[in-house]
Formats: C-alpha cells, structure tokens, sequence
C-alpha cells in the first residue's frame, strides 16, 4: 500500500499527529478514506471492532474506511468526542484540506452529515467567554454563540455565582458545543467550574490567545457584512464584555465569506425570560438524547423529543427540539404561541 499511498505518506508526515485532530485522506484508488496514526486503532477498535484491519504506510499504522463509515465516523467526532475533524481530498497528485469541521461549527460537513436528518446536528454552535470578577465574590459573563448552519448569533450579560449555573443553563438550551476561552483569564475555583460545567454538557473547552478578544474594528466590520439588518447591532452597545466574546467567535467560525453576506441575525439571549435548566435537568427530565443519536428505525425513543417528534420538515425538527430546551415563561408569549400553534 505504501507506493500506492505515497501522498497520504507525505501530507500527513508534515501535520502533527494528535489524538485532537482526526484526519482523513482520500485514498488513490478513489474508494473510500484512509485514518492513520494514533487515530487508526481508535478507528478499528470502536467502528471496525477488531485491530485485524490495521495496516501500516511508513512508520505509522493505518485502516481503510468506507464512505458510510466515514460519515459515521466524522458525525461521531463532532457531536460526541468533541475532537476537530479534517478531510484532505486529492487535488492532481496533491492532498488538501478540503473540509474541516470542530464540535461546535460543521458547516463544512452539512452535505455529508444531514443525511442523517439530525435536528441536533443543525443546532450545534461555537461560543467564546469572557469573565470579569465583582466586588462581592460573584463574575460578570459575557457570551457569544454563533450557529454557522442557521446563520444566527446569540449574545449574552449576566452575573453569574461560582458554580455557574446560569452560564450551565446558556450552554445547554442554545446547544453550545465548543466554549472559546481566554488563556490565563480563570484561575483557581472559577476555572475549575468551567471545565466541570464543560465536562457535564460534554462542551469542547479551548484556550485562545486574549488577542482574540480584542476588537479592533473587525468585529463590528464582519457583523456590518454578514447581518441582514446591520441595525442589529446596536443591541452591543451595552455588552462590553459579549462584545468581545463575538470578536473571538467571529474569528475563529469566520463568517465573513461572500456566500454569508446578508445572512445572519443576531438576538440578545435573556435568561430570564426562559425556564432554567442545566444539563442536569435536560439529563434528569430526558429531554433529548444525550451522548448519543435519538431512537434510529425499529427503535422505541429515550427522549421527549423523541416521542414527540413528529415533524415531516427538518426546520419542524430543529424548532420542536428548541422549545422544549428553552421553555417559556411569559404567559403572553406562550399564549402567542399556543394562537400560532
């Protein structure tokens, strides 16, 4: 296999080989993919369940992976290890990274993964943090979410106590599965909270320079660009600190491309407004599926939103999954949609 797969050799001998990036490449023959490295016996193992299937290009092992186990395999990735998923495809003789996709932005793998019809695969979105300590022991957040798939941004203000529970409550009911965090700005039980709040939504925590959170100009430039009512924005102008979150997450999911001019609206999350639950009380209450995919064919369901999903439209899917992790308080409001309904 080694003169046949010469390129794969090569392409990944020059990227680091590392259990938090699953790489993909293209096979020479065209029919299927090949994972090599550390990620190979993972692959066999969990997927192929059996190690006979391992080969070896050059020093490192590899296993061959069809089209269906990709898929299967990057939708795993993704939605549940919270590990970055690259595929290189062959351009001439040459391999380059053709999709990449992080727990919280799949945008590159839309085609490939809504295949499985997955309300939960559409609502996924990459938020960045920022954190200021108040006089009285509590910390003032600041939260940006942005869902690359339904062109949204959510920001967020609010104190919050040292457990966290209302940035719990934020990261579970607007499907946050990436939280993007200043490196050196937690320390001691505040940091502690945050991967143990992360650890419980099975959320990617990643540190990123404090650069990042520094706008320049840039952010309001791309939300100028990509909003479809630009006057959006002035909802900012009393959020110093979800201000600058956007300014990392904007950055990092990068909307800035022509193919998203015009088409993102931004909407202030007020927690109030919603019934709290954390990802506890989604887990206790079995409101949706979670750690793994809702009831397949021939199944029973395991979740609330399993039995009551009945919709015949993906947009029905993804607004049945939203209300019941975000359920209302407003009587008004909830007659309002009770009239529509």
């Amino acid at each position: 296999m080694e003169d046949k797969e010469s390129a794969v050799l090569a392409a990944f001998q020059e990227l680091s080989d590392s259990a938090d990036v699953l790489r993909l490449f293209a096979r020479a023959s065209g029919l299927g993919n090949l994972v090599l490295g550390v990620w190979a016996p993972r692959v066999a193992q969990q997927f192929i369940k059996s190690t006979a299937v391992l080969q070896r290009i050059g020093n490192f092992p590899c296993v061959v992976v069809n089209e269906a186990l990709t898929r299967e395999i990057i939708r795993h990735s993704l939605l549940h290890a919270g590990v970055t998923v690259e595929l290189y495809e062959r351009r001439g003789s040459q391999l380059t990274c053709a999709k990449r996709g992080t727990p919280g932005n799949t945008t590159d793998f839309e085609a490939m993964l809504f295949e499985f019809d997955d309300a939960e695969l559409q609502l996924l979105a990459t938020g960045a943090l920022t954190v200021a300590a108040e006089k009285n022991g509590s910390v003032r957040l600041g939260v940006a979410s942005i869902n690359a798939t339904l062109r949204c941004i959510h920001v967020a203000e609010f104190t919050d106590g040292g457990p966290l529970s209302h940035l719990d409550a934020v990261v579970s009911q607007f499907s946050i599965k990436e939280l993007l965090v200043a490196q050196d700005s937690l320390k001691g039980e505040l940091e502690r909270s945050l991967k143990s709040l992360c650890e419980r939504a099975s959320v990617t925590l990643t540190f990123v320079s404090p650069k990042e959170f520094v706008d320049s100009g840039l952010c309001q430039r791309r939300l100028q660009m990509v909003l479809r009512v630009p006057e959006e924005k002035m909802v900012l102008m009393h959020m110093p600190l979800a201000t600058g979150a956007l300014s990392c997450a904007l950055r990092q999911v990068a909307p800035g491309d022509d193919s998203n001019a015009n088409a993102y609206f931004i909407k202030p999350i007020q927690p109030m407004s919603l019934v709290r639950l954390d990802s506890a009380a989604i887990q206790a209450l079995h409101l949706i599926t979670v750690g793994g995919p809702e009831a397949s064919k021939g199944k029973l369901p395991t979740s609330i939103y399993g039995w009551l999903n009945r919709c015949v439209t993906g947009m029905g899917s993804r607004t049945l999954r939203q209300w019941i992790l975000q359920p209302l308080r407003s009587v008004a409001v909830i007659n309002s949609r009770l009239d529509t309904v």
